[in-house]
């Protein structure tokens, strides 16, 4: 079934919000409130996070550096969840909800513990141009992560859930940016480390990643009526170079205009 076309996939029942105090859809389309504030789940998530981002530190001490803005972006994950506001909607399906589980763990977990019973999957590059690209990759992607988890720690969710809609910062260029500093973190590994195995894994995670922010954008668009809008003028992953340039030409034919108004 193709992504997202099943409209009672974004169904909640009333029990869900007895048990964990979300905003929720019933059956009949009506939404309801919920109260604001942290609750058992979202300290279960805080903890766990942190908890996760400990065991890669540990389990892979060779292998960490190159995990590093992974652990620290999970530590600040877990306090995202303790000052995050109450879901709008959600997806009420398991299959959405397994794709961001395995698009969030897979890659690290994997990683982690190769790096610990098969090494020869996580082999270092002898190219140092290949490794000097991969450096450059991992700072970037760095950087960007940062950038985007900042404007979106009210609204972060692990699974597909609708909070709060953020179009500023690196949100204005592109929908997904934390992706792309996934994206460019994991690229940045197999470069360094490519072996057939990471390769390979690096291909499966991009493909659950990318189902995983089609599930996304189905919520947030039966969620907010400005997401269509805002669809419509960002790219997923990366800017809208077409946009910019027009918008580039757009501004420069303004200030020619108004020099000659001047002049």
């Amino acid at each position: 079934m193709p992504i997202g076309n099943d409209p009672t996939e974004l169904i909640d029942f009333a029990i869900a919000k007895e048990r964990s105090g979300e905003d929720v859809v019933g059956k009949t389309g009506t939404q309801t409130s919920a109260p604001r504030g942290s609750n058992w789940a979202n300290w279960t998530g805080a903890i766990f996070y942190c908890a996760f981002a400990l065991w890669i530190l540990t389990s892979a001490s060779q292998f960490s550096v190159w995990l590093l803005p992974a652990i620290l972006h999970e530590f600040f994950v877990g306090v995202c969840f303790l000052i995050r506001s109450a879901p709008k909607r959600r997806y009420n399906v398991w299959y959405a909800r397994a794709s961001a589980y395995i698009a969030t763990f897979a890659f690290p977990v994997f990683t982690s513990v190769a790096g610990l019973w098969h090494r020869d999957w996580m082999a270092l590059s002898t190219n140092r141009t290949l490794v000097s690209l991969a450096t450059g990759l991992w700072v970037f992607g760095t950087i960007i992560g940062f950038w985007a988890l900042w404007p979106l720690r009210r609204s972060f969710s692990l699974e597909p859930q609708a909070r709060e809609l953020v179009t500023t910062g690196p949100y204005t260029i592109a929908r997904h940016p934390i992706y792309l500093s996934h994206i460019l973190l994991y690229a940045a590994i197999v470069l360094s480390h490519p072996t057939f195995t990471l390769v390979c894994l690096y291909c499966l995670w991009f493909v659950v990643m990318f189902i995983r922010a089609r599930f996304e954008e189905r919520v947030l668009s039966s969620a907010f009526q400005d997401y269509e809008a805002f669809r419509g003028r960002t790219w997923m992953f990366c800017p809208n170079l077409f946009r910019l340039a027009a918008s580039r030409r757009s501004d420069h034919v303004a200030d020619v205009e108004a020099n000659r108004q001047i002049g």
